[in-house]
């Protein structure tokens, strides 16, 4: 798989891809996206988080993004809406160059959703890291085997 040369490609072509409140349960939103990159092929590095599992779906889980001992290129936030500026913060101290961010509860709320979306997007910019989101459903890129969803259009094949 090619070495991302941008933080574009970072989000579309990751070589290996960070969950952030992953679910050891892989029916629920936040486990179907380490399912479908495990069932589709993904052919980089997965990285779950969940501080209170030691393992998702045969992979290794770690409390921490900066617990993972490889570079992270796309980090795949499924927290809540008021802890996602934090795991953006803690993601530019890896040095993971995107993230997409699922969580809803930011501008489309009001005044205090609003002033929760505007800390987010000085996080990232500080942080240097691309956001695609919040109230984001993901990227698929069928060539790289990124399927990187809660959608169930991860369900379907790749080929």
């Amino acid at each position: 798989m090619p070495v991302p040369t941008d933080r574009l490609d970072a989000l579309v072509r990751p070589r290996a891809i960070a969950v952030v409140g992953a679910s050891v349960d892989p029916d629920k939103l936040n486990g179907r996206i380490v399912r479908f990159l495990r069932d589709k092929g993904f052919p980089g590095a997965v990285y779950p988080i969940n501080p209170k599992a030691k393992e998702i779906l045969g992979y290794r889980c770690y409390s921490s993004l900066a617990e993972v001992p490889g570079d992270v290129d796309l980090a795949v936030i499924g927290l809540a809406a008021a802890q996602v500026a934090g795991a953006i913060e803690e993601a530019g101290r890896k040095g993971v160059r995107a993230a997409l961010v699922f969580a809803s509860g930011f501008a489309e709320l009001g005044e205090e959703g609003r002033r929760l979306q505007d800390e987010l997007a000085r996080t990232a910019r500080v942080a240097g890291v691309r956001l695609c989101g919040p109230n984001s459903v993901g990227v698929v890129n069928a060539f790289d085997r990124v399927v990187a969803t809660f959608s169930q259009v991860g369900n379907n094949p790749v080929n």
